[in-house]
């Protein structure tokens, strides 16, 4: 505890020096702080659903005579025959995107983007709570409609409201059989509007084995892998399409394959849609995980950048504190008192440039998420995964920034210190030049 109140001297004797140390560090800490907080919000899409392993989305991969499709879709009877055929695959949704609709609000059409049909299945693969209504009755019945406690209150002035109805499209009135809670921030689609499915006629049709037709999500049974999904969506295609691929277009899967085209349904995590999913027909803008590397990678320079310039001060203040470190080992102090008073110094300036880099965030997070498009709340910072990577960056930076000045100061003979033999040596320190070399390309970068 001696070396805290010695810490605190010294801070006090050359003011300037411990700021540029401190703040220097501070805003290193700040700005890995805000990016750590955005590849976490990246990372943490579709994570609300608690079944969130199990959920796969089906995704379309053709090209026949020139003309591809690769985007969300999946024709309407895979989902119910893949259930059917595999007991390893629980439930599926199938969900429609409506470019949009008009909603009567008094006397004015109001339009809504925001509106999807889907299978009454939907409130059983997505953790979506309803506030009022049943989920397993809701999206039964056609013209049934479930919507958001936004727009509960925006058509209706309150959330009770089970029992009402809407007109859409100056035609058909819907009865409101669902509120539920706003769709989380942090989900690949967002949906203020849920009609029933049933009422679309295409669903129940047969003969539409190669008709793209919604989005069509997947329930499986804990330890099922992709690859293995994959392989029965494979074996359902195979089954199904191929007697209307003959029927429809003349051709076969031999036949595709010999002219270079192929007709491929596969499937995606839940968890890997916003980052690694580029297909077409998105609910909503996906992020990239490339972008999300090079933030990494950004965070990793500037801390490398923090701790060089840390070593590079204190290895340039080594001759003004020469003497300090001789008259302590003539006093008796050991080489291993004087590596734990320099590495005790090291943590205690982390640590300070740690709690004013909490400051600058906070400071700087509003301004972060207008630039990131981002809505990343303040609570992120008392995430556990947050808490624990800062705590190990505070021990990493402290060690990696303090072991060098530490061993280095403290290996000084005191004769050769009080004479003044080794001042030259400081002015070309081989460490010194070296960090100074190295720090151009981290700053081009």
């Amino acid at each position: 505890m001696r070396k805290i109140p010695l810490f605190f001297r010294h801070f006090k004797k050359d003011r300037l020096f411990s700021l540029i140390n401190i703040f220097g560090l501070a805003i290193g800490f700040s700005a890995c702080l805000l990016i750590s907080m955005f590849v976490l919000d990246e990372y943490g899409y579709d994570k609300y659903n608690k079944n969130f392993r199990n959920i796969y989305r089906i995704v379309c991969d053709i090209h026949i005579n020139g003309n591809s499709i690769n985007g969300n879709f999946a024709p309407p009877p895979l989902g119910p025959a893949l259930v059917k055929d595999f007991p390893k695959i629980k439930n599926f949704v199938r969900i429609r995107k409506i470019d949009e609709m008009l909603v009567r609000k008094g006397e004015e059409n109001l339009v809504e983007t925001n509106a999807v049909l889907a299978d009454s299945s939907f409130f059983n693969v997505f953790t979506l709570p309803l506030l009022y209504g049943d989920a397993k009755s809701a999206l039964i019945e056609p013209h049934s409609m479930v919507l958001t406690q936004t727009m509960a209150q925006k058509y209706f002035g309150n959330l009770d409201v089970v029992g009402k109805s809407l007109l859409v499209d100056n035609e058909n009135t819907y009865k409101i059989t669902g509120v539920m809670k706003d769709i989380p921030r942090q989900s690949h689609f967002r949906f203020d509007f849920i009609k029933s499915l049933s009422e679309n006629d295409n669903i129940n049709r047969p003969g539409l084995w190669i008709n793209p037709f919604a989005s069509t999500y997947l329930l499986t049974n804990e330890g099922v892998t992709e690859k293995e999904l994959n392989q029965m969506i494979a074996a359902d295609v195979y089954k199904y399409v191929g007697g209307q691929l003959k029927q429809e277009m003349n051709t076969s899967f031999s036949e595709l394959d010999k002219n270079g085209d192929h007709f491929n349904y596969t499937c995606t995590s839940l968890s890997k849609i916003h980052l690694n999913s580029n297909v077409t027909n998105e609910f909503d803008n996906n992020g990239n995980i490339q972008t999300v590397y090079i933030f990494i990678a950004i965070a990793v320079i500037i801390l490398l950048i923090g701790c060089v310039n840390f070593v590079n001060l204190a290895t340039a203040k080594s001759a003004h504190r020469a003497k300090e470190v001789g008259i302590r080992k003539v006093l008796g102090s050991s080489k291993n008192d004087l590596i734990y008073y320099f590495l005790t110094e090291s943590f205690l300036t982390t640590l300070m440039a740690a709690l004013i880099s909490i400051v600058f965030t906070l400071i700087l997070l509003p301004y972060f998420n207008v630039l990131a498009d981002k809505q990343i709340p303040f609570s992120v910072l008392v995430n556990k995964y947050i808490i624990v990577l800062y705590i190990s960056i505070i021990i990493i930076v402290g060690l990696a920034a303090g072991s060098y000045p530490a061993f280095f100061l403290s290996s000084f003979q005191p004769v050769r210190v009080l004479n003044g033999a080794l001042r030259s040596g400081f002015k070309s320190g081989w460490l010194r030049n070296s960090l100074i070399v190295f720090q151009f390309p981290l700053h081009s970068f």
